[in-house]
C-alpha cells in the first residue's frame, strides 16, 4: 500500500511539474508563438543542449526535404503529448523556427505537421540528389514517399492562393478504394519549389469483402430515398464516418440534388442520409475597384479552405440588391464577402445601394456564421453585425472603422486570407493582418473571439 501511495504521489509530483511547467511556457511566448499550439497539444520546453541539439538536427534534416531554409537564429523546441492529435501520433516533437513557422515530427523522424502559413520563405541552401535521375523537386520526391507508403493523389488544386499549390494523397484501402480520412495535405510554392505547409491524418479502415454488390445497393438507396435512378449522379464503395467518429467502408451513393445515402456493405442498412454540405459561401465584388478581381479570389479560395460550399463567385456591375437578397436566401448559406463601397447603414456600388435597416426588416431570422463587408465604415458599430446576428457567442464579423482607402484594404485582405487558415481565430487574423499591412484605418471585429470561421 506504501508503494502505490509513493508511486501516486510521485505521478501527482510529475504532472504538478508539468502543469506549472506549461504555465511558464505560456508566458515565454509570444502571440504568435502561442498560435502554433493546437488545442489538446500539452508543451515543456526542451532546453537541454545536447538533447535540443539531436532534435534541431531531425528538423533541419526534415526541412531540407521540404526544401525549406532553416535561419538558426530563433529555434525553440518543445516535446509535445496530444491523446487527440489527428495524425494518430500521441508524443512528438514540436519546433518553432524562424520566427513565423513551425514543424512537428516523432522521434524516428515521421513527419506530423508543418506550416510556414503561406509565407514566402527561401528555400534550402542544399540540394537533394535523386538516388537515380540528379536533382528533383521537394514535391516530386514527396510524391515518391508517398507512393512507397501507399498514398495516392487524389486532389489537386493548382490555383490554390499566393501563387501555391494544393495537394492531397490518400492512403489506398485496396484497388480504386481509398480512404480521405488517411491522408496527407500539402500546400507547395512552385516559385520557392519548396513545400510551405503539411497536415496528416489518421484514421485508417480494413478491407472487408462486401456481403452485397453495389448495385444491390443502389436499389436499397433507391427505395430508402424514393429517388428515380436516372437521379443517381455518382456511386462507389467508399469511407464513410458514423454517429461515433469511426472511419468504416460503406457504399455512397449521392444523387443529382445532393442528397447522398451509405449503405453498410455487411449488413445492407442504411447507416447514413446527408445534403450537399448545407452551409454555403459567396463572394461578391464591385468592378469599379482596381484590384477586384484579386480581392474576389482570395475571398473564395479563403472561404472554401474554410470548408465552405461556395457558390460561383459574382462580379457587380450594377444591381448589388438582387444578386445578394438571391444568396442570403439560400439554403444553408452562412458565409458573405462583398467588395464595395461602405458606411454603417448601406453598401454600394455605382448609384445602387442594399441598405441594413431592409435587411433587418425583410430578414429578421437571417443567421451568418461569418460575415466580411469589405466597405468603407462598417465596422464604425456593431449594427451590421447585429443585422447578421452575429455576436459575442456566435460567429464572426469583420468591417472597417472609417473611410479605408482601396489599396490599404487590398493589402490587409492579401495576409487575412493566408491567416485565416481554419487553424487559428479569425479575430487573431484580422490582428495579424493588421500588424503586418498597418491600413490607414483599423479593420473592425464583431462576434465569437474563439470562432475559427470554418463551416463545421
Amino acid at each position: 500500500m506504501k508503494k502505490y501511495l509513493k508511486m501516486l504521489s510521485l505521478v501527482v509530483i510529475c504532472a504538478f511539474v508539468f502543469i506549472l511547467g506549461n504555465k511558464s511556457l505560456a508566458q515565454e511566448l509570444n502571440d504568435k508563438e502561442s498560435s502554433f499550439l493546437k488545442e489538446g497539444e500539452q508543451v515543456q520546453e526542451i532546453n537541454n543542449e545536447n538533447e535540443k541539439t539531436d532534435i534541431v538536427k531531425k528538423a533541419n534534416s526534415l526541412l531540407l526535404f521540404l526544401n525549406i531554409k532553416n535561419d538558426g537564429k530563433s529555434e525553440k523546441v518543445f516535446k509535445v503529448i496530444n491523446t487527440n492529435s489527428i495524425s494518430g501520433y500521441k508524443d512528438y516533437y514540436k519546433m518553432i523556427y524562424n520566427g513565423n513557422s513551425y514543424i512537428s515530427f516523432t522521434e524516428n523522424g515521421d513527419l506530423v505537421e508543418a506550416d510556414t502559413f503561406f509565407y514566402k520563405v527561401p528555400k534550402s541552401d542544399f540540394t537533394i540528389r535523386n538516388r537515380t535521375v540528379g536533382n528533383e523537386s521537394s514535391i516530386d520526391m514527396f510524391k515518391a514517399v508517398m507512393k512507397d507508403k501507399g498514398y495516392v493523389l487524389t486532389d489537386l488544386d493548382e490555383n490554390y492562393g499566393e501563387g501555391n499549390k494544393f495537394y492531397a494523397f490518400d492512403k489506398v484501402i485496396k484497388g480504386n478504394i481509398t480512404n480521405k480520412y488517411d491522408s496527407y495535405s500539402v500546400v507547395y510554392d512552385p516559385d520557392k519549389e519548396n513545400i510551405v505547409s503539411l497536415t496528416k491524418v489518421h484514421n485508417p479502415v480494413e478491407y472487408k469483402k462486401p456481403s452485397i454488390t453495389l448495385n444491390e445497393a443502389k436499389n436499397i438507396a433507391l427505395k430508402y430515398s424514393k429517388e428515380e435512378s436516372t437521379n443517381i449522379e455518382n456511386s462507389i464503395l467508399g469511407v464513410y464516418k458514423d454517429d461515433n467518429d469511426i472511419v468504416k467502408l460503406g457504399y455512397v451513393i449521392k444523387f443529382k440534388n445532393g442528397k447522398q445515402v451509405v449503405i453498410n456493405p455487411e449488413d445492407s442498412k442504411v447507416v447514413k442520409e446527408d445534403v450537399v454540405k448545407g452551409y454555403k459561401g459567396k463572394a461578391f465584388a464591385y468592378d469599379g475597384f482596381s484590384h477586384y478581381r484579386e480581392s474576389l479570389n482570395m475571398a473564395n479560395n479563403g472561404l472554401r479552405r474554410l470548408g465552405y460550399s461556395m457558390l460561383p463567385e459574382y462580379v457587380l456591375t450594377g444591381n448589388i440588391s438582387s444578386p445578394i437578397e438571391g444568396a442570403i436566401t439560400t439554403s444553408g448559406f452562412r458565409a458573405l464577402y462583398v467588395d464595395s463601397h461602405g458606411s454603417p447603414d448601406r453598401i454600394s456600388t455605382n448609384g445602387y445601394y442594399l441598405d441594413r435597416d431592409y435587411l433587418r426588416r425583410n430578414y429578421p431570422n437571417l443567421k451568418l456564421r461569418f460575415v466580411f463587408l469589405d466597405a468603407c465604415s462598417t465596422g464604425e458599430n456593431s449594427g451590421w453585425a447585429s443585422t447578421f446576428k452575429i455576436n459575442s457567442n456566435w460567429g464572426a464579423f469583420i468591417g472597417w472603422s472609417d473611410s479605408v482607402y482601396e489599396s490599404d484594404a487590398y493589402e490587409f485582405g492579401k495576409v487575412f486570407w493566408r491567416e485565416a487558415n481554419g487553424r487559428r481565430p479569425i479575430l487573431k487574423a484580422v490582428d495579424e493582418a493588421y500588424r503586418q499591412t498597418r491600413p490607414n484605418v483599423r479593420p473592425k471585429f464583431y462576434g465569437n473571439s474563439t470562432f475559427y470561421g470554418t463551416s463545421d
